[in-house]
């Protein structure tokens, strides 16, 4: 070997042990803080929730629905800022801008979606129903169902959750009806476009039959984004069966660009060693337009990763639960990814559940499982959504006991050393080439 790849070697190893030892050599273990909970009186305003859904998180900021049968005019859509303070955002006293009050909030699994500050949500009330934004402040309407949708007569019968990060993803369709339609829309230069729907054709020229599950990463709030780049993922089915696909589709300067398809049945995962059956529940990534997760719900349940380049396996049936028992049985409905971290909630034999990290460097982490204690409890269920991490933080729903509550970590630092550790080696690597 040269004496200049001893000296890259020597200084590699020397830089990563000073960054091992500075880190404890492994992840530290996650610490947890509860933002609320049911069967307790929330501080700031009073409610006492009897039900929770999965939260969302966004640079620190956290947004969930709460139902509280007691006080029932107080269950709807709460925002928590990173203080932990906690706002009511739209509950059944919280006048609608369609007119009216806000009606059965939360009794649809559809989870709030968060950019910063700003929360947007399905809701109804006497004066329709719609999606509506919420600013910090004040309350206005994005879409209802007498919205004028371009390229369609179609009468909207439904709205999906929302996607909001820089740019707004909304989805609808107008089943029950006949023809089907459905769609995936935005706001560009002229206003609301479509992004994909049912008059579109597949690659073999015949029209989608559902798009659903729009979801879209753009740049961070503020004026003129609707002329930024941004990028959004939707889920197609071509009968009510299958074949299922994943799509993406760019926009470059405020330019919807060519729809690109992800994963198909046989699609090839990891270089081909693996196939993707049933692609569905795409979520964009939070902080790269390129990159997205989703869940494959053939005989063979896996979470995915598209890294802009490839597929990627993140877990599936096969994959060792981490500081478990076997391999996984099965996943939850949603991944969430930022940064190229993915979050799943994972399930193995004898009752196993847990939520789970796969970073975008080094193997999978349990962020906690029912091994674990929350609050001096054992959980027994977990919830994530689509939405559940953010810069590092990762937001979940558990239940322990007979409570249920919403809980943020932090995931370990010690993926940066590792990251470092591996440019490192890279680099060694190729000066003892050279």
């Amino acid at each position: 070997m040269h004496r200049s790849a001893f000296a890259a070697l020597a200084t590699f190893a020397s830089i990563a042990a000073l960054l091992l030892a500075a880190t404890g050599a492994v992840a530290q273990p996650f610490s947890f803080t509860m933002l609320v909970r049911t069967g307790a009186a929330t501080p700031g305003i009073g409610v006492t929730f009897d039900q929770l859904g999965p939260p969302v998180i966004d640079h620190g900021n956290v947004a969930f629905c709460g139902q509280s049968f007691s006080s029932p005019v107080a269950g709807g859509f709460h925002f928590v800022d990173p203080a932990g303070a906690v706002t009511a955002i739209a509950t059944e006293q919280t006048p609608s801008p369609l007119g009216g009050s806000f009606q059965d909030l939360c009794i649809e699994p559809k989870p709030p979606s968060i950019d910063g500050d700003e929360v947007a949500f399905v809701a109804r009330s006497s004066g329709g129903l719609g999606v509506f934004r919420w600013d910090g402040a004040t309350l206005d309407t994005i879409v209802d169902e007498d919205t004028v949708f371009p390229d369609t007569s179609a009468d909207v019968r439904g709205f999906e959750a929302p996607s909001l990060d820089g740019r707004v993803a909304i989805t609808w369709s107008n089943s029950p009806q006949s023809p089907n339609f459905a769609g995936v829309y935005s706001f560009g230069p002229l206003g609301l476009e479509a992004i994909a729907d049912t008059n579109l054709p597949e690659d073999d020229g015949a029209p989608f039959f559902n798009v659903s599950f729009g979801t879209v990463s753009g740049p961070e709030s503020g004026p003129g984004v609707i002329l930024d780049n941004a990028a959004f993922a939707f889920w197609v089915n071509q009968s009510p069966s299958g074949p299922h696909f994943v799509y993406r589709r760019p926009v470059e300067a405020g330019v919807v660009g060519e729809i690109e398809l992800i994963a198909g049945p046989n699609s090839e995962a990891d270089g081909g060693a693996k196939l993707v059956d049933e692609p569905i529940f795409p979520q964009m990534d939070r902080s790269d337009r390129t990159q997205l997760c989703f869940r494959d719900g053939g005989a063979v349940p896996r979470v995915y990763r598209w890294n802009g380049e490839a597929i990627e396996t993140v877990a599936d049936t096969s994959a060792p639960i981490p500081d478990g028992d076997g391999t996984f049985t099965g996943f939850g409905i949603h991944c969430a990814i930022d940064d190229g971290d993915v979050v799943f909630v994972g399930y193995g034999a004898d009752g196993q559940q847990g939520v789970y990290l796969a970073p975008s460097i080094g193997g999978l982490v349990e962020v906690v499982s029912t091994s674990d204690t929350l609050g001096g409890e054992t959980p027994f269920i977990f919830q994530v959504s689509r939405e559940a991490i953010s810069d590092g933080e990762i937001a979940f729903e558990a239940a322990a006991g007979f409570t249920r509550a919403i809980w943020v970590t932090r995931a370990p630092e010690a993926d940066a050393a590792l990251a470092a550790i591996v440019a490192l080696g890279a680099l060694a690597g190729v000066r003892r080439r050279r």
